[in-house]
């Protein structure tokens, strides 16, 4: 299945995946995927859906049906006709002649309706995954941010051991050393916080295969890699063959099917009938048959074929409508990502290399007793929050692309 192969390919580009040496407790994205699609009860619906349409199918196919039926007359009456000496029994067989390709035309409603499912389930197996892949992305920045809030924790112990060391020298006053513990409890719980937080991620991510709790412990990918930007042309043409245009194209088929199959109304139907009459007072018999057609079809039919016409030409409209929206979307989700992708590599090229060296140079100016706490705390504060927006912004640009994928039904290529 190509959607498959689309998202086990994007899978590829955020994580760095060995199958072989992950270990038992941790998650990647591709294991996800296929669990996924494996268990998810939502995905699972449409097998049912194809098969009743199978059977449609198969329903629409069939000709009119044989009708044999058996008459009696001139009997049990009174008089001459008492009794059954004056019976006249009728055995006939009749079915009907269908004109106009009214089989064809059930076939075709019935193909333009499993080519809606087929884009349906893209759709649904689409968003789906794409839930899939933002949570776990969001996972995984979340345990990003408990292994910098960790770090924070290191920093706030040396922070504390430093200060102390000062203030027994008589160097700093003693209300750093208060406030350094402070700081370092309240670096502490907030990893506690962000673990639990992680916790309950897991948890949501194991939901969409039906796991009560994760029988995993760690995701594992890679938040800072990026794929290479397709240009918006590309993307503009590849939204074209997506599972959305996919669906609206299939809707007006089936009201161009349903409209001929209203059409094929227009000529009447063949009615025959053939069969044998037994003369009870005579003993002798006879062939009867007939054959009928109904008038004024096409006059009754017309109404039906305007309101149809009408919902074709509407629904026409409505999907030039919902093009557009699809492609304002696509607009928006690609400039997000590229400003998202920029923004993070200023943040790993420039800004953080800066702040490291900066709280590196502040922290050796304060223990030498030329810059103060507060100086020593800014500079930690500046490279911690430099790292939470580099958190941030890498999974805005995942998400983006994600979106960017359910919409053209593309991943995008791999480094």
């Amino acid at each position: 299945m190509h959607l498959i192969r689309y998202l086990l390919v994007f899978a590829a580009t955020l994580c760095a995946v060995t199958f072989g040496t992950a270990h038992a407790q941790t998650l990647t994205l591709p294991q996800a995927i296929e669990k996924t699609l494996s268990h998810n009860p939502q995905l699972r619906g449409f097998e049912f859906k194809h098969k009743a349409l199978s059977a449609q199918r198969k329903q629409a196919q069939l000709k009119p049906q044989f009708t044999l039926a058996l008459e009696a007359e001139n009997f049990a009456g009174s008089g001459e006709i008492a009794g059954t000496d004056s019976a006249e029994v009728t055995l006939a067989l009749s079915s009907a002649i269908e004109l106009g390709n009214k089989q064809s035309a059930r076939i075709a409603v019935v193909d333009a309706q499993q080519q809606l499912a087929l884009a349906q389930q893209q759709i649904e197996t689409l968003d789906v995954l794409g839930n899939l892949s933002r949570d776990f992305i969001n996972a995984l920045a979340l345990q990003e941010q408990v292994s910098l809030a960790n770090y924070s924790v290191q920093l706030a112990q040396t922070t504390l051991t430093s200060v102390t060391k000062r203030a027994e020298l008589g160097a700093a006053p003693e209300t750093d050393v208060l406030r350094a513990k402070a700081a370092l409890s309240q670096t502490k719980l907030h990893a506690q916080t962000l673990q639990t937080e992680l916790t309950i991620r897991f948890t949501q991510l194991a939901k969409y295969w039906g796991e009560p709790a994760p029988s995993f412990n760690r995701v594992q990918g890679e938040l800072y890699t990026f794929a290479p930007a397709q240009t918006w042309q590309n993307l503009l043409a590849n939204i074209e063959q997506g599972p959305a245009i996919a669906q609206l194209t299939s809707e007006q088929r089936i009201a161009k099917a349903q409209y001929q199959l209203i059409s094929s109304q227009t000529s009447s139907d063949i009615e025959w009938q053939l069969g044998v009459r037994s003369f009870a007072s005579t003993g002798d018999t006879g062939l009867v048959a007939a054959v009928s057609m109904p008038l004024g079809s096409s006059k009754r039919n017309r109404h039906a074929m305007n309101a149809q016409q009408a919902k074709q030409d509407e629904l026409i409209y409505q999907q030039q409508h919902q093009k557009l929206q699809l492609q304002e979307v696509l607009f928006k989700a690609y400039h997000l990502r590229n400003n998202a992708i920029n923004a993070a590599n200023t943040l790993q090229q420039n800004i953080l290399p800066n702040l490291q060296q900066a709280l590196a140079i502040t922290q050796q100016a304060y223990e030498s007793g030329r810059y103060s706490y507060r100086d020593w705390l800014a500079a930690q504060q500046d490279l911690l929050e430099a790292n939470h927006q580099l958190i941030q912004t890498a999974a805005d640009a995942h998400n983006q692309q994600t979106m960017i994928e359910q919409l053209t039904g593309q991943a995008l290529p791999k480094h």
